[in-house]
């Protein structure tokens, strides 16, 4: 790319000097085919390099694009456990990695490439002009110079990509032109408020960037009308040294359009571009540094029927990053394996933590979890995350194609459509399969053709049917995370109907609100202020009249009402 940028930036005084070749031929009389097939010769070249330069940039802009994007992804996706993402430290430089994201890194490809063509043109014309002068190129390469600096300068003082009122124009506009928020924009009466504060964010910027504009014109304006002033002086000396026969009559001709190729070492085309591709590049370096300072997972084996004896935790303690309080303040626990352990405590008590951890998510801050007799601490993490299948209260809804969605990504699994189905149909959600135009293959997104949009209630059986998937390919601990919070009471019933058969082999951690899903299970245990405040079966905590008892007759009494 380089390359092929001096041969553009070349080319035009090139063109210039062939013109004034052919005015020379012309006032003398002499041959003018030379002179023409330099121009032809020259206007071929720069098509042919054009193209050939259009090309090679967009490839080098993909591929750079692709090395800095794909480096940020990685970044975010290389630590084998995800608390990373929690640590506020941790998110500034991922935010600020992400900006690459905004206008694409391969801008700053481009803007190099116009860079380079900009100044080679203007070079290339000062060694024009400077056949009639050295004097007149060195003063327009000053000028040009000092004017172009100038001009960044004042560009670069105020940025508005980088602003934060026009980062919150960006979302509101955003926020105005997709389907994400149109419902509630609508029902809450928000248009004109969105349209409004979108053009408010948007003005604030710009009058930032005025304001600043209005003190550069005080330099700006002397400084063009030293450019002008340059460029009328080598012009009346040109035409005077021309009309007092001092200069031949193609140095005059080639002069003029060499002025204007001259004017590329003024240029600021390319300089945004630049700007917006490089900026965040050294938030990406500085988010890989502190990625690769974050501890790395061990290298232990897990047996592949783990759990075989129980699953324990010892004094499990977590505090998320930044923070004081600890979420787990010391949780013991035994699930003997093939057994069902519920979980429920009151908003904030740590249920969604503990399970991150036991699915190796998360890593404790103290304590420990003990797989039959291994510590998890000295287990490859993803080895272990091999043998457990989970639903989040917040899973993910991909729009991928249903069988993409129940595989989870596998493409190695020996699973048939029939094992896919059998998962489905435990899930509840034989009657989902039925009404997909292209059964396993059907998209669930009406984005694509074909697609299906699911409810709430549909998509949580298809992530429940994907964990039951990850079971059959042979996960022995299933994580359970609100499982039924969007079916409806019949859906939820004909489900814990058929728990025993859904979960069968597995250890099962469930948590739920819904205390006529967690009665089923063996244990139950009763998170508050990070600890282990009750355990036992459903009947013992009922006659202990403990805080379960009490959440339980709270959520009973509304049904016999």
């Amino acid at each position: 790319m380089l390359g092929l940028g001096l041969i553009a930036g070349v080319l035009p005084a090139l063109f210039a000097v062939s013109i004034g070749a052919l005015v020379a031929a012309v006032s003398s009389d002499g041959n003018v085919i030379p002179p023409i097939m330099m121009m032809g010769g020259i206007t071929i070249t720069q098509e042919v390099v054009s193209s050939v330069q259009s090309y090679i940039s967009f490839e080098l802009y993909a591929r750079f694009d692709e090395h800095v994007l794909g480096r940020i992804m990685r970044a975010c996706l290389s630590p084998d456990w995800a608390g990373h993402l929690d640590d506020p430290e941790i998110q500034r430089r991922v935010t600020l990695a992400k900006a690459a994201a905004r206008f694409g890194p391969g801008e700053f490809v481009s803007g190099l490439s116009a860079k380079w063509v900009l100044r080679v043109e203007g070079v290339a014309g000062l060694i024009v002009v400077a056949r009639f002068s050295v004097a007149a190129a060195i003063a327009l390469a000053v000028t040009w110079l000092v004017y172009g600096n100038r001009m960044a300068t004042s560009y670069f003082r105020v940025n508005p990509y980088w602003a934060e009122p026009m980062r919150q124009a960006s979302y509101l506009r955003s926020f105005g032109l997709q389907s994400a928020g149109a419902k509630e924009v609508r029902v809450f009466g928000l248009r004109d408020w969105v349209l409004h504060r979108y053009i408010d964010r948007w003005s604030e910027t710009m009058r930032e960037l005025w304001a600043a504009r209005r003190v550069d014109y005080w330099t700006l304006i002397p400084v063009g009308g030293l450019v002008l002033g340059v460029h009328a002086w080598v012009i009346t000396s040109a035409v005077t040294a021309g009309l007092a026969r001092r200069i031949d009559v193609g140095v005059l001709a080639a002069l003029l359009p060499a002025l204007i190729t001259a004017a590329g070492l003024g240029g600021r085309e390319g300089d945004v571009w630049v700007e917006n591709g490089a900026v965040p590049i050294p938030s990406v370096l500085e988010l890989e540094r502190a990625v690769a300072q974050l501890p790395a997972g061990a290298s232990g084996a897990i047996g592949p029927d783990a759990p075989r004896l129980a699953l324990r935790t010892e004094d499990l303690r977590f505090t998320y990053p930044g923070q004081t309080d600890e979420v787990l303040a010391g949780v013991t626990l035994e699930i003997p394996a093939g057994t069902s352990l519920a979980i429920v405590g009151d908003n904030g008590a740590g249920k969604t933590t503990l399970i991150s951890i036991l699915a190796g998510v998360l890593r404790p801050t103290g304590g420990r979890v003990l797989v039959d007799h291994a510590d998890l601490a000295d287990v490859d993490p993803t080895a272990w995350r091999r043998q457990v299948g989970a639903i989040f209260q917040d899973f993910t809804r991909y729009p991928l194609t249903l069988r993409d969605n129940l595989l989870a990504g596998d493409t190695t699994t020996d699973l048939d459509d029939a094992s896919l189905v059998v998962a489905l149909d435990k899930a509840g959600g034989r009657e989902l399969l039925a009404r997909m135009p292209r059964g396993l293959d059907t998209m669930l997104s009406r984005s694509f053709t074909d697609g299906i949009e699911l409810s709430g209630g549909e998509w949580q059986r298809v992530a429940l049917a994907r964990a039951l998937v990850a079971v059959e390919r042979g996960a022995r601990l299933l994580i359970l995370d609100e499982p039924t919070a969007q079916l409806d009471v019949r859906g939820e019933a004909e489900l814990f109907d058929r728990f025993l058969d859904i979960t069968a082999g597995a250890t099962v951690v469930l948590v739920s609100h819904r205390f006529s899903t967690v009665r089923r299970a063996d244990k139950i245990a009763v998170l508050s202020d990070g600890l282990v405040q009750e355990f036992g079966t459903h009947d013992e905590l009922l006659e202990r009249e403990g805080r379960y008892a009490e959440m339980f007759t709270v959520q009973a009494a509304r049904f016999r009402d």
